[in-house]
């Protein structure tokens, strides 16, 4: 037997059981969302630049990288050019008058941070036979995956997570989880829990270990890098065991369907 939650739930239940109880009952929880929403930046530039490497989308964008490997300065470059002449400011064109001058220079500044990040990376990463493999180093983005976990005295939860973005280096083996967040403030602790979960989902269904990348989009934002050690640490604590089986007893107290598969 078991009982369905998604990680974004659970990451409502880390910043606060209330705010969750109130979710269970049907409120929507609004997230914060800073100098810009943080899934107009997920929708609108994150997910179609993963989409973009992915599939060869805009010609001689592969080529280029390819190029600059392994200069990091080059290999960012190339990407800003593809993000905001291919991606930013075609979206800004047909839709900037819907932002405030604040939100735009905000959703600017954070296309300018995600190449930066993903440069560092992928500049770290084998150089590849051929341009069109990199097309390999982007996991399917928005991929959903699910696993179970057995805990005590009870049904299983069953959790089920979508990540922001996955790299990883054919090569070497090495994972990374992107996850993008609108603010850096009291809710690290939820951020970096999700984060754990993610890798952990990641890890049961089809054994890649990841480190984690949480990138902060608001004014003074950053990165914050966690290895897989320290994720899978935080996802198989004694803390983390007994908070996920405090969520499956709001759970079962709000009337979540426990089902047998």
């Amino acid at each position: 037997m078991r009982v369905r939650v998604t990680v974004s739930e659970i990451r409502i239940a880390c910043r606060s059981m209330e705010l969750f109880r109130f979710h269970l009952e049907g409120g929507r929880v609004i997230p914060p969302t800073g100098r810009i929403p943080g899934t107009l930046f997920h929708d609108q530039i994150a997910e179609p630049l993963m989409h973009a490497l992915r599939e060869g989308t805009f010609p001689g964008a592969l080529e280029a990288i390819y190029e600059a490997l392994p200069d990091v300065l080059e290999v960012n470059r190339e990407l800003e050019t593809l993000l905001h002449e291919n991606i930013l400011n075609p979206w800004l064109q047909g839709n900037g008058r819907k932002l405030d001058t604040e939100q735009v220079f905000g959703l600017t500044e954070a296309t300018t941070r995600l190449a930066t990040e993903l440069a560092e990376i992928l500049s770290s990463f084998a150089r590849p036979p051929n341009p069109d493999d990199i097309r390999h180093w982007i996991l399917p983005p928005e991929t959903t995956h699910e696993a179970d976990l057995v805990l005590p005295d009870g049904p299983d939860l069953h959790i089920v997570g979508r990540f922001d973005g996955v790299l990883m280096d054919p090569a070497t083996g090495r994972v990374f989880i992107f996850d993008y967040k609108c603010k850096t403030d009291a809710q690290a602790t939820a951020d970096f829990l999700q984060l754990a979960l993610y890798a952990d989902l990641l890890a049961r269904s089809t054994g890649l270990s990841a480190e984690g990348l949480v990138l902060y989009l608001g004014e003074n934002g950053g990165t914050v890098h966690l290895p897989a050690a320290e994720l899978d640490e935080m996802a198989h604590s004694s803390e983390t065991m007994e908070f996920l089986a405090q969520v499956r007893r709001e759970l079962l107290a709000k009337g979540r369907e426990v089902t047998s598969t």
